[in-house]
């Protein structure tokens, strides 16, 4: 699969566009990379935040999320913060904020990653 960025209303990363493309190289389907904390501590919440990045059966982007906190819609045109929605085309420069601490941690080896079919992780929303 290759990721098709050409709708999105600002550029993504060198280093994000390669982390996804990593990831779903030999991914034929939509799917979803699960990132989450390699070695979570005992009591800590704040900073064990799952990510998530859907992407569809043509290679663009559905969201990234920062569970709870974050999630930018792409298939919606919006932003989703604590302190509201916002239309994704004003939030380049938090997503861009949002994506360089994101490498940071890939890159220091903070998470181990999954790739799931979006129709399983669908089931999995349902059944829980």
């Amino acid at each position: 699969m290759i990721l098709n960025t050409n709708s999105l209303p600002f550029p993504l990363s060198p280093g994000f566009r390669a982390i996804i493309l990593r990831h779903i190289a030999d991914s034929f389907m939509a799917c979803v990379l699960s990132f989450r904390r390699r070695h979570p501590s005992p009591g800590d919440d704040g900073g064990n935040r799952p990510v998530e990045i859907a992407v569809d059966t043509d290679g663009s982007l559905i969201y990234v999320s920062d569970f709870p906190e974050t999630r930018f819609d792409f298939s919606r045109n919006e932003a989703h913060f604590l302190d509201g929605v916002s239309p994704l085309n004003r939030e380049r420069e938090r997503f861009q904020a949002w994506e360089h601490a994101f490498l940071d941690c890939y890159r220091s080896g903070y998470y181990e990653v999954e790739v799931l079919p979006l129709l399983e992780l669908e089931e999995i929303v349902a059944a829980s």
